[in-house]
């Protein structure tokens, strides 16, 4: 299922305004039996997306801009196992596998032309990441096992880019700070991009830069899901046993 909308407001002259919101539901569904041998395992797993953003824009002066946007996602999995076998000592298992995570996002930016070949953009951004990762397993053997990690970290970035055309050669050329409270850690981050226009249909691009991302995938865990859908694993970095 898939349903998404959006709405754009000019509230005056120099203010504009949207709304926009994303909703992503899939589900799969798979049974398998085996009458000689007794046995049935029944697979299920639910993705859902979930996204919500405003965003402001305003023109102050002739010269200067602000805008201000704020974002909402969601991602959750959801995986569940039933397996029973009538021929084995462990008769009946179960397992559910469940990882969310939620982000949240404000950032503040203004704009400000130095000139007609020259612009200078400074902003804040603050960034939250929160993430639950459920793990839980039953048998007819009083056999069980429980695993919840949850974790939330925030993220502050204030940043600045220099943006210029002259004829044929465009430039945006930044510098961001970060600095992430679940590591109590700090990074500078630089980034350029410059493209040249050659020809009408030929732009040469060029970019360079460092980045961290304190949210990662950790591929190779066992996690029992309908072809290996989505076996991979959302976590926050901690500096030690996750990487950032």
């Amino acid at each position: 299922n898939e349903f998404n909308a959006r709405l754009n407001a000019a509230i005056s002259d120099k203010h504009k305004a949207s709304l926009s919101f994303l909703l992503l539901q899939n589900e799969f569904n798979l049974e398998r039996e085996s009458v000689p041998n007794n046995f049935t395992r029944t697979d299920k797993i639910s993705l859902v997306n979930m996204g919500f953003s405003a965003f402001l824009h305003s023109n102050w002066t002739r010269r200067f801009s602000s805008s201000l946007t704020l974002v909402s996602s969601g991602y959750e999995q959801t995986a569940t196992t039933e397996h029973q076998n009538l021929q084995k000592t462990v008769q009946y298992k179960s397992s559910l596998f469940q990882n969310e995570l939620t982000d949240y996002r404000l950032q503040l930016e203004g704009s400000y032309h130095l000139s007609d070949s020259f612009m200078l953009k400074a902003g804040y951004n603050l960034h939250q990441h929160s993430v639950d990762y459920i793990n839980r397993g039953s048998d007819t053997n009083n056999t069980s096992f429980n695993q919840d990690v949850r974790s939330t970290g925030l993220i502050h970035s204030p940043y600045v880019n220099l943006l210029s055309t002259i004829r044929r050669v465009s430039l945006n050329a930044g510098l961001r700070f970060n600095y992430f409270d679940l590591m109590k850690q700090t990074s500078v981050e630089p980034r350029v991009i410059m493209t040249f226009k050659a020809a009408t249909p030929l732009r040469l691009k060029a970019s360079a830069g460092y980045q961290k991302q304190f949210l990662t995938q950790v591929s190779g865990v066992s996690i029992e899901s309908i072809g290996g859908v989505e076996n991979q694993l959302w976590l926050l970095a901690n500096g030690s046993t996750i990487p950032e």
